[in-house]
């Protein structure tokens, strides 16, 4: 029996990890351009941020008319480019069974963009504020 072909699709894992990073990326210029130049508080201030964020995207809840909402990321593949525009593929990764949890992942993500990355991300992912 042929043994099956490995996915080349990116895993929620990936794609979680991914956008947290691109998360304190964004809040890390926007404390920079308010005037905050400590490194050591910018981090700080992302960390507890994403921290605090990841609690309310593995276990937090908001009720709205009565009703009981939690919020949930998926990832939808996108086609085209920020300069003529993207349209929607019908590829969506969603939240897996399995998946730690975003605050599982918050640290560890601040960690590899204040050091590993030193305040650069290795991918485009939108408005800078610098």
């Amino acid at each position: 029996m042929a043994k099956k072909p490995k996915s080349t699709d990116p895993d929620y894992d990936d794609l979680a990890a991914t956008y947290q990073v691109a998360e304190i990326a964004l809040l890390n210029s926007v404390l920079k351009a308010c005037g905050i130049s400590d490194k050591r508080k910018r981090r700080k201030i992302c960390e507890e941020f994403i921290f605090s964020q990841g609690l309310i995207f593995d276990e937090g809840a908001f009720q709205a008319n009565g009703q009981w909402y939690a919020p949930v990321l998926d990832y939808v593949e996108l086609r085209g480019d920020p300069d003529r525009g993207f349209r929607k593929t019908k590829n969506y990764y969603k939240l897996s069974n399995d998946f730690p949890g975003y605050h599982e992942y918050a640290m560890g993500n601040s960690g590899h963009f204040f050091e590993d990355c030193k305040e650069k991300t290795d991918f485009d992912w939108g408005p800078e504020y610098e």
